[in-house]
């Protein structure tokens, strides 16, 4: 009985003092998640399966859609980022994205349903709270938020 109680002691002050530490450095972080979408599929317009990558100062992110077309990237920290949409058949998508610390951003990215000439623009965001046209970048990357 008595060696239960100084184990329980022991665990409890090493999970004590790691616990604090480890919510700390998650609350630093920040995330993006998002759905992508292409209109022009009936009656589906998810995009599964699509290259999702995110680019920042120090680190890169890099996954795919799930079957709902959606993706989530934990633990980015703060800073500026590109993300990059892409599928085959379809234009890619690139913008500007600014994640803040214990903050994850939902953005929604709608792309063309057929291949057309990339001078056209096909890709298009449909939400984001904090879009803001950069007129300083082309037309087909979007900057959403001053970081």
């Amino acid at each position: 009985m008595v060696k239960h109680r100084i184990w329980s002691a022991v665990l409890a002050a090493v999970v004590g003092a790691v616990l604090p530490l480890a919510g700390s450095a998650q609350d630093a972080d920040g995330g993006l998640r998002g759905v992508v979408l292409d209109v022009m599929r009936d009656p589906m317009p998810v995009v599964s399966g699509a290259r999702v990558s995110i680019v920042g100062p120090s680190s890169v992110w890099e996954g795919r859609t799930d079957a709902h077309g959606r993706f989530i990237a934990f633990g980015l920290a703060p800073g500026r980022y590109e993300l990059n949409v892409e599928i085959l058949g379809l234009n890619p998508w690139r913008a500007i994205v600014c994640v803040h610390a214990s903050e994850m951003r939902f953005i929604s990215v709608t792309l063309d349903g057929s291949m057309r000439d990339p001078s056209v623009g096909a890709a298009r965001l449909i939400y984001d709270r904090s879009f803001r046209p950069d007129a300083s970048q082309a037309s087909s990357v979007y900057n959403l938020g001053a970081c």
